[in-house]
C-alpha cells in the first residue's frame, strides 16, 4: 500500500501523461470517419395503416457545415477548413465537421427506425392528407476530447429540428440534444461514442413520431403543445413567431 500523498499524486499524474500521451498518438492516427454502426430497430410498433415520408437527406445548418475549397480555406490532413482553423484539431473531429454525410445518415436510418416500428413509408408524393411529412435539420453533430482528474472522455454531441406536417392541418417542431460519453482506453473511441449519440438521437426520433402520430389520431387536431418521449422535450405547433423552444 502506497502511504505518502505524494507520491500517490506523483503515480496517477503520470498515469494521466501516460494516457493523454497515447491518446495524442491515436489522433496523430485517426481513423477515416465511417457510417455509424446502430441499432435501427425499435421496441414499439405504430398502429395499421400510419404513413410517413421523410424528406432525404436533412438540411445541413451546422455552424461549421460549409468548409471552404483550396482557394478559400486551409487544408488540413483531416480535409477542408474554414479560414482560421487550427490544423492541430483532432483529424477525426474535422472529419465529421466537414462531412456532408451526417444529414443523409440520420435521414437514412430515422426510416429504417420507423419501417422496424411497421410505418408504412411513402418514398414518393403526391401524399394523402393523413400522410405525416417528416423534415429534418442537423444543427450539430460534434466529437470532443476532455481530460479529467483520472481519465480521458471522449464526449458526441447531435442537436436535430424535426417538422411534422401533413395535408389534414397538423404542423409540429421539436429540437433534439443527445449526448453520449466514453472513456478513452484504445480502439477508436471517438467512432464508438458517434455510434452511440446517432443511435440513440435516432430511436428518440422515432418514438417521437410515433407519439405524434398517436396524440394526433386520438385528438384529430394539432396540441398546442405536449410532451414526448425519453429527453422531456416537447413537440410544439408553428405559429407566427417560429417554433417553441
Amino acid at each position: 500500500m502506497i502511504r505518502s500523498p505524494s507520491l500517490r499524486f506523483a503515480i496517477t499524474l503520470f498515469g494521466l501523461v501516460a494516457l493523454v500521451g497515447s491518446l495524442t498518438l491515436a489522433c496523430a492516427q485517426a481513423p477515416e470517419l465511417r457510417r455509424p454502426l446502430v441499432r435501427t430497430r425499435v421496441d414499439f410498433r405504430a398502429d395499421e395503416g400510419m404513413r410517413v415520408h421523410v424528406v432525404t437527406p436533412f438540411e445541413d445548418e451546422r455552424e461549421t457545415a460549409a468548409c471552404q475549397g483550396p482557394a478559400e480555406g486551409k487544408k488540413t490532413s483531416s480535409g477542408r477548413t474554414k479560414k482560421g482553423t487550427s490544423s492541430s484539431r483532432p483529424m477525426f473531429r474535422m472529419q465529421l465537421l466537414c462531412s456532408k454525410a451526417p444529414p443523409t445518415w440520420l435521414a437514412e436510418d430515422l426510416i429504417e427506425a420507423l419501417e422496424s416500428a411497421d410505418f408504412e413509408v411513402v418514398e414518393e408524393g403526391p401524399f394523402d392528407a393523413d400522410v405525416l411529412q417528416v423534415r429534418g435539420t442537423l444543427l450539430m453533430a460534434e466529437v470532443e476530447v476532455m481530460a479529467q482528474m483520472q481519465s480521458v472522455l471522449s464526449e458526441s454531441d447531435y442537436r436535430v429540428r424535426l417538422e411534422v406536417t401533413n395535408g389534414a392541418g397538423l404542423v409540429a417542431s421539436r429540437n433534439f440534444h443527445v449526448k453520449s460519453q466514453d472513456v478513452v482506453t484504445v480502439g477508436s473511441p471517438d467512432q464508438t461514442v458517434l455510434d452511440k449519440t446517432h443511435g440513440r438521437t435516432v430511436r428518440t426520433m422515432a418514438a417521437a413520431i410515433l407519439t405524434l402520430a398517436n396524440r394526433y389520431a386520438r385528438l384529430g387536431e394539432t396540441p398546442a403543445e405536449w410532451s414526448g418521449p425519453g429527453d422531456g422535450a416537447q413537440w410544439a405547433r408553428l405559429n407566427g413567431e417560429g417554433a417553441a423552444r
